[in-house]
């Protein structure tokens, strides 16, 4: 066993006394940042990109959860992963994964910090800029019969419009986090949906996923609630997926936090993801 160096050993209790007197004082302790190059390389690039600094602590939290992410199975099935509890409008906006299919704002969707965008249901709402059917044939991770998609809902409602997906009348994506008393939607399928899912909120991460020609399956807050029983359609939508509704002319009031695209997740990484993602939530402070 090493001696013990008492001198040392005095310093540092010196040292903390000093530390707990300021403490008392008001005083706190301001934590360096990290120089260039002990990030992440995909979260420093991340930075990069931002128009604001987000500052030091922001910037910790990011890098952990781009270490966490890049740790899992899910990260690399994702097409886009959207933060848009950010501390400004245009991080936001911005893929987390690639520097493609980052969002566009329409007529002006409400931004808050750290709680994210909201349409008005009259003719905000953003676009992600991810077209399914243009995408899935240049090699995209979100496919016919290989998908999932989901959104941060952080507001209460019940409406028949959906908050999110790409519709065109006949087939499509649509998600409805709670209609009246259920979640409702589609998953690359045409119709109407052939039976909804009792929930209690629409506050929450609503996730569909398709493996194969089964499910969609339906999760709510990284939880399976079972599958929707509906046949994949023959076709991919041709339509950019938006966020606040599923169309120009359909759409949604409600605030959202966060959302991802991507091929098909399993129900651990649909439990993993879950808890990812409420890592950050928690580390900002949404509720």
């Amino acid at each position: 066993m090493p001696k013990l160096d008492l001198v040392n050993a005095q310093q540092i209790k010196s040292a903390a006394g000093e530390w707990l007197q300021a403490k008392a004082q008001g005083w706190s302790w301001a934590k360096p940042a990290a120089p260039p190059g002990d990030y992440d390389p995909d979260a420093e690039a991340l930075f990069a990109r931002f128009l604001t600094d987000p500052g030091t602590d922001r910037k910790d939290l990011i890098n952990l959860q781009f270490i966490a992410g890049k740790a899992t199975t899910w990260w690399s099935k994702l097409d886009a992963l959207w933060v848009f509890a950010a501390h400004g409008p245009e991080a936001g906006r911005l893929n987390w994964l690639s520097t493609r299919f980052n969002c566009q704002p329409v007529n002006n969707p409400t931004f808050t910090v750290d709680r994210g965008y909201a349409g008005n249901g009259t003719n905000s709402y953003i676009n992600t800029q991810f077209n399914p059917s243009v995408e899935a044939p240049l090699g995209a991770k979100f496919q016919l019969l290989d998908a999932s998609f989901g959104i941060r809902c952080n507001s209460e409602s019940t409406s028949a419009s959906s908050i999110a997906g790409a519709w065109d009348g006949t087939t499509g994506i649509t998600l409805n986090p709670r209609n009246n008393t259920s979640v409702a939607g589609r998953l690359n399928q045409r119709g109407q949906t052939s039976r909804t899912l009792p929930v209690a909120t629409a506050i929450g991460l609503t996730a569909f996923t398709r493996n194969a020609d089964a499910g969609p399956f339906v999760y709510k807050n990284g939880a399976l609630l079972s599958g929707l029983g509906a046949a994949a359609d023959t076709v991919l939508v041709n339509r950019e997926v938006l966020l606040g509704g599923i169309m120009p002319t359909s759409l949604r009031a409600n605030e959202f936090s966060f959302a991802f695209i991507g091929g098909a997740l399993t129900v651990a990484e649909m439990e993993s993801l879950y808890s990812w993602w409420e890592t950050y939530k928690t580390a900002v402070g949404l509720s």
